[in-house]
């Protein structure tokens, strides 16, 4: 998106103007993504450990193959 910015600025378009289509989608798609990734990540190893403890019914040999 700021690469698109700092175009339309390079171009000196003074006007109202909106960045759409499939690009802009991706760009915002993948920003979500990133933030998000240490969230992701927690909440899959604490889903991990969980069904761990659930299969194994014992604390320690649940966070062993961890």
């Amino acid at each position: 998106m700021r690469n698109f910015e700092s175009d339309v600025r390079f171009y000196g378009w003074d006007g109202e103007y909106y960045i759409t289509g499939f690009p802009v989608i991706l760009a915002h798609l993948s920003e979500v993504l990133f933030n998000s990734l240490n969230l992701m990540t927690a909440v899959a190893y604490i889903l991990i450990v969980v069904f761990l403890i659930l299969t194994y019914r014992s604390f320690v040999k649940a966070v062993i193959p961890l």
